[in-house]
């Protein structure tokens, strides 16, 4: 992890630190600055740059695993986590019960879709912007026709291409949204 970028303070010492290091790196995950997938520090890493003691910062993990904010993959370390929860959300529940509600949904996307991409439009960096390039150069290649008909590649090229949009807005919202609407 570049710690230049994702900067995580020194905590002082107090009863609630594992607390504190734990807002801590909730806080970098919902900047964005920590994202899903990504490995964190080594215990040792983390402990001499929070300057905490091993007792503190794995109690700090345990609370962030409980929370689901990261998850530990045996001896490769701890990783963030999706922000986006593998339980069924109150969306997925009002659909499983009413598949005729998947509609409104839609409507909802379309929203949040168009508004993204006015935003990404004023937001959109150059490395999100041959992203979206790259990404139409796909779509060209398989086919304007089959985007929407090759559910295997179409439906990867139309997703990301959507999910791009979200990234370009810089709004880590449109993107844990963009997540869990999908």
């Amino acid at each position: 992890m570049d710690t230049n970028n994702k900067i995580m303070s020194r905590i002082e010492k107090s009863p609630g630190i594992p607390a504190l290091v734990a807002s801590q790196i909730i806080d970098l995950i919902a900047d964005g600055r920590l994202k899903p997938g990504e490995k964190l520090p080594s215990e040792q890493e983390m402990t001499q740059l929070f300057g905490i003691s091993r007792i503190s910062l794995r109690e700090a993990m345990k609370l962030l695993e409980a929370r689901e904010y990261i998850e530990t993959r045996g001896r490769k370390g701890k990783f963030i986590q999706s922000m986006v929860n593998t339980v069924k959300t109150p969306i997925e529940e009002i659909i499983s019960m009413n598949y005729k509600k998947i509609w409104e949904l839609l409507e909802v996307r379309r929203i949040l879709d168009s508004q993204a991409a006015a935003i990404a439009c004023k937001n959109a960096t150059q490395k999100d912007l041959e992203r979206l390039k790259n990404v139409k150069d796909q779509a060209l290649d398989l086919g304007p026709d089959q985007i929407l008909h090759d559910i295997k590649n179409g439906g990867i090229i139309y997703t990301s291409f959507f999910d791009i949009v979200a990234e370009s807005t810089g709004n880590t919202i449109f993107v844990h949204l963009r997540k869990s609407v999908n």
